[in-house]
């Protein structure tokens, strides 16, 4: 069991659950791991796994982050009903999306995140920046809109903070004329012009890459990963 202690509302369709044990023990995590919520509605149990978006340092508590969705039951009704106090049934953290040392230990990493799929990369982020060192961090994050973009004032702040840690590349379907953006589908051919932009001619050999993100999406982006010989 967990109890909710804050809600911070990140867009208007997304909304950070901050949580903590009841008998207030650690919280034992890796960055790029989910918690599965067990809720009840009308009488009826449902689990679903939410990705942690909280550094995995941070062991008093853990946070996810859940965007609704279309007649998404529990996601709607959690964004709907969920206040501070509340308690909820937890398992977890699970999941195999975590930075192994060879990713620590790369000198670049290529995050790739599409609308809610910035949620366990987040949690990368945090934990890396949290750290003395970290290999360099490119985060390639693809949004109808800017208001849509979840942890945008988040990432702005660390990006300032970290400016040789952290670059930051938005892809937008529509883009604000103050808004530093590509503007488009973040498909197969768009992929590729921003690994051109981002990384020149040559990526460099000990890239580590993880993609989070609709499923159109990360299919175009392993296509034309696979048609550069990328290793799996």
């Amino acid at each position: 069991p967990m109890r909710v202690l804050t809600l911070t509302q990140e867009t208007t369709q997304a909304m950070s659950i901050e949580l903590a044990r009841i008998d207030r023990q650690a919280i034992d995590l890796q960055a790029g791991m989910f918690l599965t919520l067990v809720v009840s509605i009308e009488g009826q149990e449902h689990r679903r796994a939410y990705s942690i978006s909280s550094a995995c340092q941070q062991q008093q508590t853990v946070t996810v982050t859940i965007k609704r969705v279309k007649d998404g039951k529990v996601s709607n009704y959690l964004l709907d009903h969920i206040k501070v106090g509340d308690t909820l049934p937890v398992l977890g953290p699970s999941g195999a999306f975590v930075l192994d040392q060879t990713a620590r230990q790369a000198s670049s990493l290529l995050l790739v995140g599409g609308g809610s799929g910035i949620t366990p990369l987040m949690s990368m982020i945090r934990s890396l920046l949290a750290e003395a060192q970290s290999p360099q961090i490119t985060l390639l994050y693809a949004n109808r809109c800017f208001a849509e973009v979840i942890f945008a004032q988040d990432l702005i702040a660390f990006a300032n903070q970290h400016p040789q840690r952290l670059r930051i590349a938005h892809v937008l379907e529509q883009v604000d004329n103050n808004i530093d953006a590509a503007q488009g589908l973040l498909d197969k051919t768009m992929f590729s012009q921003q690994l051109t932009r981002l990384f020149g001619e040559q990526l460099p050999k000990d890239l580590q890459i993880f993609i989070c993100g609709p499923s159109p999406m990360m299919l175009g982006i392993q296509d034309e990963l696979a048609q550069r010989a990328w290793p799996k």
